[in-house]
């Protein structure tokens, strides 16, 4: 019998293999959904932004800007953001709901965006072609 490999949805799956640091508080948040529905007859997984407020807020999204993020994290970051504005398969809209409502909004301001230009100016470039006007172009 093969095994079935875990699958925490589009947005999990991503925040599971960019942030391995996180994956911890992933399955504290597993565990406590399938205690929540120990009664129900069909539990179900986190909500897909339940990573990103609980995982992807704390490693970097509170930070970046405001405190140092290591080199290594912060790269992982922008990758993450490469593959989230990448992502074509089914669940589309949710992975871009995600990435607009928790990253692009949350790091929208001068000083986040300076860090991500030094990090990875083409993703920065990417982000600002597919949500127009946000992480604007920091004053002179």
């Amino acid at each position: 019998m093969s095994a079935t490999l875990w699958n925490f949805g589009p947005v999990g799956n991503l925040v599971w293999q960019h942030f391995p640091e996180g994956r911890e508080r992933m399955a504290e948040l597993v565990v406590g959904s399938i205690e929540d529905a120990l009664d129900d007859d069909s539990p179900e997984l986190p909500e897909q932004f339940e990573y990103m407020i609980h995982v992807v807020g704390p490693l970097v999204l509170d930070r970046i800007g405001v405190r140092h993020v290591e080199p290594d994290l912060l790269d992982r970051f922008c990758r993450f953001c490469r593959d989230m504005l990448a992502y074509s398969g089914p669940e589309v809209w949710e992975v871009e709901h995600n990435l607009y409502h928790y990253v692009v909004e949350s790091i929208d301001g001068p000083a986040p965006v300076e860090v991500l230009l030094r990090a990875d100016a083409e993703m920065v470039a990417a982000v600002r072609a597919r949500f127009p006007g946000l992480w604007a172009e920091p004053a002179a």
